[in-house]
Protein backbone atom coordinates (compact mmCIF):
# COMPACT_ATOMS: atom_id res chain seq x y z
CA UNK A 1 0.00 0.00 0.00
CA UNK A 2 2.76 2.46 0.89
CA UNK A 3 4.58 1.81 -2.38
CA UNK A 4 1.37 2.07 -4.41
CA UNK A 5 0.56 5.41 -2.80
CA UNK A 6 4.10 6.68 -3.45
CA UNK A 7 3.81 5.68 -7.12
CA UNK A 8 0.44 7.41 -7.54
CA UNK A 9 1.69 10.49 -5.65
CA UNK A 10 4.61 10.82 -8.05
CA UNK A 11 2.18 10.64 -10.98
CA UNK A 12 0.00 13.46 -9.58
CA UNK A 13 -2.72 11.47 -7.81
CA UNK A 14 -3.86 11.92 -4.22
CA UNK A 15 -5.70 9.50 -1.95
CA UNK A 16 -9.39 10.40 -1.88
CA UNK A 17 -10.86 7.47 0.07
CA UNK A 18 -9.17 4.66 1.96
CA UNK A 19 -10.84 1.62 3.49
CA UNK A 20 -8.83 -0.92 5.50
CA UNK A 21 -10.25 -4.23 6.58
CA UNK A 22 -9.07 -7.62 7.85
CA UNK A 23 -9.97 -10.89 6.11
CA UNK A 24 -11.13 -14.00 7.95
CA UNK A 25 -7.55 -15.26 7.63
CA UNK A 26 -6.27 -12.14 9.41
CA UNK A 27 -4.72 -10.43 6.37
CA UNK A 28 -5.09 -6.68 5.90
CA UNK A 29 -6.71 -5.52 2.68
CA UNK A 30 -7.04 -2.00 1.32
CA UNK A 31 -9.57 -0.32 -0.94
CA UNK A 32 -8.28 3.01 -2.21
CA UNK A 33 -9.60 5.64 -4.59
CA UNK A 34 -7.06 8.09 -5.96
CA UNK A 35 -7.94 11.30 -7.78
CA UNK A 36 -5.77 13.58 -9.90
CA UNK A 37 -4.59 16.62 -8.04
CA UNK A 38 -1.76 18.23 -6.19
CA UNK A 39 -3.49 20.42 -3.66
CA UNK A 40 -1.14 19.26 -0.91
CA UNK A 41 -3.78 17.87 1.43
CA UNK A 42 -2.14 15.47 3.87
CA UNK A 43 -3.31 11.93 4.57
CA UNK A 44 -3.32 11.24 8.28
CA UNK A 45 -2.96 7.75 9.72
CA UNK A 46 -2.59 6.72 13.35
CA UNK A 47 -2.41 3.40 15.20
CA UNK A 48 -4.74 4.60 18.00
CA UNK A 49 -7.60 7.06 18.41
CA UNK A 50 -5.72 9.24 20.91
CA UNK A 51 -2.87 9.74 18.43
CA UNK A 52 -5.36 10.50 15.64
CA UNK A 53 -6.96 13.22 17.76
CA UNK A 54 -3.58 14.72 18.69
CA UNK A 55 -2.34 14.77 15.10
CA UNK A 56 -5.67 16.14 13.87
CA UNK A 57 -5.30 19.06 16.28
CA UNK A 58 -1.93 19.86 14.66
CA UNK A 59 -3.45 19.76 11.18
CA UNK A 60 -6.41 21.93 12.23
CA UNK A 61 -4.07 24.71 13.28
CA UNK A 62 -2.71 24.60 9.71
CA UNK A 63 -6.26 24.98 8.34
CA UNK A 64 -7.00 21.35 7.41
CA UNK A 65 -10.22 19.55 8.34
CA UNK A 66 -10.92 15.80 8.30
CA UNK A 67 -13.24 14.70 5.53
CA UNK A 68 -13.13 10.90 5.79
CA UNK A 69 -12.39 8.78 8.86
CA UNK A 70 -12.15 5.00 8.68
CA UNK A 71 -11.54 2.81 11.70
CA UNK A 72 -11.41 -0.91 12.24
CA UNK A 73 -10.90 -3.38 15.08
CA UNK A 74 -8.25 -6.05 14.69
CA UNK A 75 -9.22 -9.61 15.66
CA UNK A 76 -6.41 -9.89 18.21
Amino acid sequence: MIQANANHWTNGYRTKYLNVYRTHQGHLRYDVIWEPGNDGRPVLTAPAYAELVARDAEFQTAGYRMTVVQGYVSPS
